[in-house]
């Protein structure tokens, strides 16, 4: 964890990477892309970078896929203020970006 993280951004963080464990993937936070920066979450078993933003904006969202874009590596953003105030909540939405059941806030309008 970093400085600048909030309490929300580290709590779901910490779930997301639990959840993940729990399904036996090999996961790291706060990983340096040599250019790009420091990504939150990466899943080594699937090849998937999960990056909480505070901001919802859908033109944000997207440049940020882009911006940590490469070859043979999805990004999932997932953006907070999508997500229930409450800890089981925002577990229970966390399980549709796991396991490829990847939709519900997904999608971003």
């Amino acid at each position: 964890m970093h400085t600048l993280e909030s309490l929300d951004h580290w709590i779901t963080k910490a779930l997301l990477f639990r959840m993940l464990r729990k399904m036996k993937h090999d996961v790291i936070t706060e990983f340096e892309i040599t250019g790009m920066g420091v990504g939150d979450i990466f899943d080594l078993t699937t090849s998937v970078q999960y990056e909480i933003e505070t901001t919802s904006y859908s033109k944000f969202i997207q440049r940020r896929k882009e911006d940590y874009s490469r070859v043979g590596v999805e990004v999932i953003v997932i953006p907070l203020a999508r997500l229930p105030e409450d800890v089981k909540g925002r577990e229970k939405a966390l399980e549709g970006w796991c396991g490829g059941e990847l939709y519900q806030l997904r999608g971003i309008d």
